[in-house]
């Protein structure tokens, strides 16, 4: 028999693996449908809430970042990279599967391999299975954010009958490749009476339209094989049928006969089961290839994500202004406002969100008449992330957005639970944020009162915008202004309100902020126009000249003045966050004076260090090592106690005076009565001696 293929079995197999590679490249356009696939309202990408309008920057980045919706702070690149070749491998070993179950099906016939599947053909079909799960599985958990998009989205219903369909092929593939074919192979070798099979140095025999011809002396008949598809000892005339060739090439070998062979009962049964599996396995390539092409273009299964509709805003406008009336006026006042950002666009929650409001939907809909709407009552930065993208990805990195995380690491009163649960969160966590973390199924109402600027949400992103903007009119003056940030840095332990109202900054500020221009867009706001002296904003986060605004408030600082022992900012280029924090101050001051400012900084710092802390600390490691002082708890004694006040009072102080220009709060509230704690403490230190 002729290797030579047809040209139009070539192009068949071509073409139809070109339209499965197209079959699986992702959608790269918007709808209602993707709308619910993804459980964003239109409003998250396009201007328009209606969508089909110009992108918002979220929808700018979605669309730059190959239509990838997730986290904002991700690495995309990398992620889109893996993606691609995760896909490709995916495809590849696709094609090369089903084409190969194709191929047997219309060319070879499973009836044919009465003989048992070759060992290569056996080998590449488990290669396949392989990679083609292992590819899987690493596209799905790039794609799928929480595993209950598994059956609240359409791609989620479509994942789960294409993954069926793959697992009843790899449990067929594996019953096919083991137990069958080893029957199959039996059954082939005593199909035609006497073995003449062509192996261990035996006949080889092929039976041709109820004749036997021998093709031992054949070089295509090598140990009883012909193109590693037809095998000795068995019937092909159904294969020559189809072959390329007549049977014209019969002549070339020795006929010997009638075959008078049969089939044995047990060959035609173990024959029959594997041509049934063949086509049930062919039934769920069909499915797949289904599933792929229904989620390109099919409709959604899952009934789409209400989007945003100003009929539906004014609804909750309408309830609302008799429920909670001052907040539909803080949000009236608000620049959302002005540019026609309504409730939905920050509160709407898909089906799968673990914040819903009990209840919110199915009111909605008995109060409107119209379809029901599920709504958040929180806000998270992911939110805000889909029009304030660059401001939210500033944020991810700060302090600010890591707080709780810090101070429950580093804190011990909290790790050493010298604090009650009520004292920890009306205390502690009401500024650094309270931890209400990812969301379960059964997630209550009474965790939604989640506040502090560190909070964890159930969404998995950390932070809150509204607790320096304010919820609701969410205004940028609000921000700019420092009792904003006064009240969470205001105490004994966190001085920075106190000290900026005794400054000369201060003073200025309280004299003249009234008349100052607020609401300024960050990237237009200047000092000496619409500003005279900055307040905590300006000088760590608002743009100066032709340094960029930043929502990373560690970005200009170049010490950790809250730390026991003062360092520089870990991973972090300090001698560039000096120069960024200079450029503000240099708007007002001479180069002389802000380079003097910062010497003076650093020497304030190296004596807290230097003369103060390390001394201290020496003298109290002394005492661990002597067994005077148990170390398992770092506050459970009073030597200990005056140890932690003595950095967290009087050493922060000294240094955020100096740093904010404060005297009274860098000599008297700071060096003098840290040398009061230091004599005390030394005095203490050696009575336990």
């Amino acid at each position: 028999m002729s290797n030579r293929t047809p040209a139009w079995i070539r192009w068949a197999f071509f073409l139809s693996a070109l339209a499965f590679i197209a079959a699986l490249i992702q959608p790269v356009f918007a709808s209602p449908e993707f709308s619910g696939q993804t459980g964003q309202a239109c409003s998250a990408c396009h201007k328009d809430p209606d969508g089909g309008s110009a992108l918002t920057l979220r929808g700018e980045r979605y669309k730059a970042d190959g239509f990838f919706w997730g986290e904002v702070d991700q690495p995309l690149w990398g992620i889109r990279l893996l993606k691609t070749i995760l896909g490709f491998f995916h495809v590849l070993f696709g094609v090369v599967w089903f084409g190969s179950i194709v191929y047997v099906h219309l060319i070879i016939k499973p009836q044919s391999l009465i003989g048992g599947m070759p060992k290569s053909e056996k080998l590449l079909g488990r290669i396949c299975i392989i990679v083609v799960g292992l590819t899987g599985i690493g596209l799905t958990l790039l794609k799928v954010q929480a595993p209950r998009e598994l059956w609240t989205t359409s791609f989620g219903v479509i994942w789960i009958v294409k993954v069926s369909a793959y697992v009843l092929m790899v449990v067929i593939a594996a019953v096919a490749t083991t137990a069958i074919d080893r029957r199959l192979q039996r059954a082939g070798h005593s199909s035609a009476g006497a073995e003449a099979d062509g192996k261990d140095g035996r006949p080889a025999h092929i039976i041709y339209k109820g004749r036997r011809y021998d093709v031992s002396d054949s070089k295509l008949w090598k140990g009883g094989v012909h193109m590693a598809r037809h095998f000795a000892d068995t019937d092909l005339t159904e294969a020559l049928a189809k072959a390329p060739h007549g049977d014209e090439v019969l002549e070339r070998v020795t006929d010997l006969g009638p075959a008078h062979s049969r089939r044995s009962a047990e060959a035609e049964d173990v024959l029959k089961l594997f041509v049934g599996l063949a086509y049930l396995v062919l039934i769920c390539v069909f499915i797949v290839l289904l599933c792929v092409a229904w989620w390109r273009w099919g409709p959604p299964i899952v009934a789409a994500f209400p989007v945003w509709t100003q009929q539906k805003a004014a609804a909750c406008l309408e309830c609302h202004q008799r429920k909670t009336p001052a907040i539909v006026v803080d949000w009236s006042q608000s620049a959302h406002a002005r540019n026609k950002i309504s409730c939905l666009h920050c509160h709407q929650a898909a089906r799968c969100d673990v914040d819903r409001v009990a209840g919110h939907a199915g009111y909605y809909q008995a109060l409107s008449g119209t379809r029901p709407v599920a709504v958040s009552a929180g806000v998270s930065p992911r939110d805000c992330g889909c029009c304030h993208l660059e401001h939210v990805r500033q944020f991810a990195h700060s302090k600010h957005a890591l707080t709780i995380e810090i101070v429950r690491r580093c804190d011990p009163w909290l790790n050493e639970r010298h604090l009650s649960p009520i004292e920890q969160v009306t205390g502690c966590e009401s500024c650094h944020g309270t931890g209400l973390g990812p969301g379960t199924a059964k997630f209550k109402r009474a965790n939604l009162i989640g506040q502090g600027i560190g909070r964890l949400n159930p969404d998995g992103s950390k932070g809150n915008c509204g607790a320096c903007h304010g919820r609701h009119s969410f205004a940028v003056a609000t921000a700019r202004r420092a009792e904003a940030c006064g009240s969470c840095h205001v105490g004994p332990e966190h001085p920075q309100m106190e000290i900026f109202k005794a400054s000369k900054h201060g003073a200025i500020y309280a004299a003249d902020g009234s008349s100052w221009r607020w609401v300024m867009a960050g990237s237009t706001w200047t000092a000496g126009v619409d500003y005279r002296t900055p307040t905590c904003a300006a000088c760590h986060m608002s743009g100066a000249g032709n340094l960029p605004s930043s929502h990373d408030v560690g970005y200009r600082l170049s010490w950790e003045l809250q730390a026991p022992l003062t360092i520089r900012p870990e991973g972090a280029d300090w001698q560039a966050a000096r120069q960024r924090m200079q450029a503000v101050c240099l708007q007002c001051h001479s180069p002389f004076w802000t380079t003097s400012h910062f010497a003076r900084l650093d020497r304030v710092v190296s004596e807290y260090n230097d003369a103060y802390y390390q001394p201290l600390a020496r003298e109290l490691e002394k005492r661990y090592a002597d067994g005077i002082l148990d170390r398992s708890l770092r506050v459970d004694e009073p030597l200990e106690v005056e140890m932690d006040e003595f950095w967290r009072r009087e050493g922060r102080r000294t240094k955020m005076g100096a740093a904010m220009m404060a005297p009274d709060y860098t000599w008297w509230h700071g060096f003098y009565e840290l040398k009061k704690r230091f004599t005390h403490i030394l005095s203490r230190a050696h009575a336990h001696d």
